[in-house]
């Protein structure tokens, strides 16, 4: 954010939440309000976090992979 502060949601209204796969018991692995909490949650930059859920979000890319495991990413309206 240009004014330094901590960003609201994911483009103003969603929340991120990372899953397991069904196979896995769909477990719940991260609920994350913005992309900062997401880029920490993955340990990565906050630029490669917008990258990755861009391509989630418009549907490039069905899956994350998280330590060698894929995993489903929903956003959660609210």
């Amino acid at each position: 954010m240009k004014n330094g502060g901590t960003p609201k949601n994911y483009r103003g209204k969603y929340s991120i939440a990372v899953y397991s796969l069904i196979s896995e018991g769909e477990t719940l692995l991260a609920l994350c309000d913005n992309y900062k909490e997401f880029a920490e949650f993955l340990g990565t930059t906050e630029r490669s976090a917008l990258m990755i859920l861009n391509h989630l979000f418009k549907g490039r890319n069905k899956y994350l992979r998280l330590n060698g495991k894929l995993r489903t990413v929903e956003f959660i309206e609210l």
